[in-house]
């Protein structure tokens, strides 16, 4: 049986968070940080970066717009009423 490799864990600044994770984020992994528009996320991704980031330890933000900006589904609803004809 091969020998087990001990995965180091970095703390993410948030201690409930490094608790549920087993002592924090496993290094070099790759995480995605999911949830409902308004409900922290990039404040989550954002403590995480400024604690485990340094000039020794670079740290990588990437993120991905998934929601239309409010203006942009007013338009798409006003865009769907108009094509549908006003109801009866």
């Amino acid at each position: 049986m091969p020998d087990k490799v001990a995965i180091r864990r970095l703390r993410t600044g948030v201690p409930g968070l490094d608790e549920i994770l087993g002592g924090g984020l496993p290094e070099f992994s790759f995480n995605l940080i999911a949830g409902a528009p308004g409900a922290g996320k990039t404040t989550l991704a954002q403590q995480i970066m400024f604690t485990l980031s340094g000039p020794d330890r670079p740290a990588l933000y990437i993120t991905v717009a998934g929601e239309p900006p409010p203006q942009d589904a007013a338009v798409s609803a006003a865009v769907h009423l108009f094509r549908s004809g006003p109801r009866e």
